[in-house]
């Protein structure tokens, strides 16, 4: 799977966007749809897309959000930062973006912010990669083995049954993370019974 730039960066990067999130979604109260829309046709975002070593690793959050609104915006007296609902949609939107690497106005458009933060409670505590697994399906096109599993009216439980695999394996396949040309033989086989086609057809591009 090609990433956007090292693994290196992304701690960073996930903090510095939650802290953009948290100042512009939470202290500055601005509207969900209007801050995406910003925020993914700011400079940040593409400078993070391209890898360009000023928004990856070069400035602040604080720095990155005075960006995207063209002004100095500071902590004001008694602001607290807190890991919260905005904090942690910020930091997984900056984890998706590097893990699927798509565009952030995609991944906000597939799965918008307000999702995100109903989502909190439910989510919060899950790891990054569990996250991952549920969003993606929204991030992604659809492949061979979704569509014909769509088709078939199967749930990907099901069908990782049927096929005798694990089912975070089957959405790696689904989303892109995992080759399906490095997949074991009898995997093939299983997913090409399973779903009612040859496995030529599984490898194709």
């Amino acid at each position: 799977m090609i990433h956007p730039y090292s693994e290196t960066y992304l701690d960073l990067v996930q903090r510095n966007v939650g802290v953009v999130f948290d100042l512009l979604l939470r202290q500055e109260r601005m509207d969900e749809s209007e801050f995406s829309r910003l925020f993914s046709g700011s400079e940040v975002a593409q400078g993070i897309e391209s890898s360009h070593p000023d928004f990856l690793a070069g400035r602040s959050g604080q720095e990155l959000a005075s960006i995207i609104i063209d002004r100095p915006i500071r902590y004001p007296d008694g602001y607290v930062m807190i890991a919260g609902p905005e904090y942690w949609t910020g930091f997984v939107v900056a984890f998706l973006q590097w893990k699927f690497f798509r565009p952030f106005s995609i991944i906000l458009e597939r799965y918008p912010v307000s999702m995100l933060l109903d989502n909190y409670e439910r989510l919060h505590s899950s790891s990054l990669d569990y996250i991952a697994d549920e969003i993606g399906t929204y991030l992604v096109e659809d492949n061979i083995i979704k569509t014909r599993r769509k088709a078939l009216g199967y749930t990907q439980s099901e069908l990782a049954g049927f096929a005798n695999m694990n089912i975070r394996t089957l959405r790696g396949y689904e989303q892109g993370t995992l080759d399906i040309g490095k997949a074991a033989g009898d995997t093939l086989y299983n997913l090409s019974r399973s779903l009612g086609c040859s496995i030529e057809d599984l490898l194709k591009r």
